[in-house]
């Protein structure tokens, strides 16, 4: 496991921990807008902006800057506001436009993806930095003993690579990078969030995805499955329904993607009725924080019950 794909990981534990109306869909009024003082607490820098050429001012010295320190703390920065949409794509349901990027914070996505060089100079880094998303046998432990020095490099590198799919979604430079390092590494840890992020689809996302799929760690699989949602390809449904024997919260994103893919998965009826038959004999383990717990259990009956209902009224049309 890498480091970057265990700092994920947390990300989503966290977000699974927090209340069900916590993890409701904000108001118009709860928002963030494009104004620059909401985000001032994460750029400090923001809250002396009036305007967004200034703000994209700020980002652009931070990137240029030649002190390695100022250049760090400008990419933690701009990692911590893409955690803030990333972590809005760990939800284990598949929202209404989820084959849009990240939606509520689109307006600034816009605003930071028009500084010039930003692009590029992420690149640069991620690339240049390889070294830092080295296999841990137990990230966690292996964390503890480092430096401070070196948890700030490791959370810089992970910023900026988190950073490239989120501020330029379907960007064709940002998805080949990301599929280059996939075919470079041999752990692909976090990787299914990073083309979800993206929004990127193409043969080789798929094959990243698939095989997350299959992986028992949550994260990725609801990052993965989501992905295959968004392909629509016939390898992805497969794919899907040959993870409907899992028991934990990705089960509930696993069928919500089958029932995107509409009367091309009315094959796969059978299995998915064959599930809310067995789901209902299902007690979850109440000390597995990740198990299957009542109120995904019923999403799933629902998801699925709604689906054998709009097959049906297409065969009655």
């Amino acid at each position: 496991m890498t480091l970057s794909g265990a700092l994920i990981r947390a990300a989503f534990l966290c977000l699974l921990l927090i209340s069900p109306a916590a993890l409701a869909q904000p108001s118009d009024e709860t928002k963030p807008d494009t104004q620059l003082s909401t985000f001032a607490d994460v750029i400090p820098d923001f809250a002396n902006t009036t305007s967004v050429e200034e703000m994209q001012a700020v980002i652009g010295k931070g990137i240029g800057s030649d002190d390695p320190e100022k250049f760090g703390e400008m990419l933690r920065q701009i990692g911590a506001i893409a955690m803030l949409g990333t972590v809005e794509d760990f939800h284990t349901d598949i929202p209404d436009g989820f084959k849009e990027p990240h939606q509520r914070f689109e307006p600034l996505r816009r605003q930071f993806a028009a500084v010039p060089g930003l692009r590029e100079r992420l690149m640069e880094f991620v690339r240049d930095s390889a070294d830092l998303d080295r296999i841990w046998t137990d990230p966690e432990v292996e964390y503890d003993s480092l430096s401070e020095a070196e948890r700030q490099q490791i959370l810089t590198w992970s910023s900026a690579r988190l950073a490239l799919p989120v501020y330029f979604p379907q960007d064709p430079a940002v998805h080949d990078f990301l599929i280059d390092w996939w075919r470079q590494v041999d752990d692909a840890s976090g990787l299914a969030t990073l083309l979800y992020s993206g929004r990127f689809k193409s043969e080789p996302a798929d094959e990243i995805r698939i095989a997350a799929l299959h992986a028992p760690n949550m994260a990725d699989a609801v990052a993965a499955a989501k992905g295959l949602a968004l392909s629509g390809s016939n390898a992805a449904l497969a794919a899907l329904v040959a993870n409907l024997n899992r028991r934990d919260h990705a089960l509930q994103t696993i069928v919500e993607a089958i029932a995107t893919f509409g009367h091309q998965a009315k094959p796969h009826l059978d299995s998915l009725l064959d599930l809310r038959e067995e789901l209902d004999a299902y007690v979850a383990d109440e000390d597995d924080l990740l198990a299957l717990d009542p109120a995904r259990k019923q999403s799933i009956v629902e998801t699925v019950a709604r689906l054998a209902a709009e097959l049906e009224m297409l065969d009655d049309d």
